[in-house]
């Protein structure tokens, strides 16, 4: 699925941060999900997952949709703003992130 393809490249992220990443203790459906992609270009192999994948296909197939894929596939569009719960207001809301490396 989907999800499953975006956690595989987030793990080969963060196992390219790690200064020993053979001793990382991964479960079993860490290490499947990761073998999905290549991890020489995780991101390009992502991508080409994600099109692939059934739920991907059938927004493909709706008229007007593609776009919608490709503004998913967008990476670090608004890498300085997060979303931010407030409980007052009882939504989330955008907030200027600082400090972040980027």
């Amino acid at each position: 699925a989907e999800h499953e393809v975006f956690c595989a490249y987030l793990l080969h992220q963060l196992v390219r941060t790690v200064q020993q990443p053979a001793l990382l203790l991964l479960s079993d459906t860490a290490r499947e999900v990761m073998q999905r992609i290549d991890p020489d270009d995780p991101w390009r192999s992502a991508q080409e997952e994600f099109r692939r994948a059934p739920a991907t296909n059938r927004l493909l197939s709706l008229e007007g949709l593609a776009h919608d894929v490709d503004f998913c596939l967008q990476v670090d569009r608004y890498s300085k703003i997060l979303p931010w719960y407030s409980p007052f207001l009882r939504l989330f809301v955008r907030r200027r992130a600082r400090n972040l490396p980027g």
